[in-house]
């Protein structure tokens, strides 16, 4: 399937959006970790805001790849 510029533009930003969400749970991981928080949910959370970022990205890389 070709894609337009602006398909591509749309999975750069989700990607984008997807590594924001990545970092802020990084970022209250490391917070509620040093006050002793037990992890388990949020690490579980981390998994699948990783496996989501991963997919986002081999969209964005299918779309670059397929651009007309």
């Amino acid at each position: 399937m070709p894609y337009t510029q602006a398909d591509f533009q749309r999975a750069d930003q989700a990607v984008r959006r997807a590594e924001e969400r990545v970092l802020r749970q990084e970022r209250l991981m490391s917070r509620l970790r040093s006050r002793g928080v037990g992890m388990r949910e949020a690490d579980r959370l981390l998994v699948q805001f990783y496996e989501a970022l991963d997919i986002q990205r081999r969209y964005q890389n299918m779309v670059k790849r397929d651009l007309r």
